[in-house]
């Protein structure tokens, strides 16, 4: 039996962050990585996610005292729906960072319309919060730095004074 001191609920794991996907589904599984901190500590999280003829499985360990003994299977079924909230989160999370334009940002918007998966609404609100971001600062005219304005002044500043210089020499 799991000693109490031990065990491990799926609130104790915290601050997940997915670092990793391999995608082998037509082999038969997904291999995920997660950064996380459980009960406060810094840990790695692996999910192998596997397809059989009966279904699909999970299994989740965890790098330091494996979670998988630690937790009550019904935890860990509130775990895997974390994860796959990091999942739905990162994927998208991905697309907004490389969008380069207005117009990319409102096809990621149609893209979040049509996806219903209940992971991917888990994850919404913070991807909102990104698109938006993104969106406000592509659609910002570009404002020159100070330090990049004062560069300009100094060239300009230059090349008037060797022009002067020039004109100065050649009436001499």
């Amino acid at each position: 039996m799991k000693d109490i001191e031990k065990s491990v609920v799926a609130d104790d794991v915290t601050e997940i962050r997915l670092v990793d996907a391999q995608y082998h589904w037509n082999a038969g599984y997904n291999d995920f990585t997660f950064c996380c901190k459980i009960k406060g500590e810094d840990d790695i999280l692996y999910m192998t996610e596997s397809r059989h003829d009966d279904g699909d499985g999970v299994i989740i360990n965890s790098e330091k005292d494996d979670i998988w003994e630690r937790m009550t299977s019904g935890e860990l079924f509130k775990l895997d729906d974390k994860l796959r909230v990091e999942i739905e989160y990162d994927t998208y999370h991905k697309e907004i960072e490389k969008a380069e334009t207005v117009e990319e940002c409102n096809n990621i918007v149609y893209e979040f319309m049509e996806n219903e998966n209940y992971h991917f609404k888990q994850a919404l609100p913070r991807l909102w919060k990104e698109l938006d971001a993104k969106e406000k600062k592509l659609a910002e005219p570009e404002k020159p730095s100070v330090l990049k304005q004062l560069r300009e002044d100094k060239s300009e500043h230059a090349a008037k004074h060797k022009s002067r210089a020039v004109r100065e020499e050649t009436v001499r």
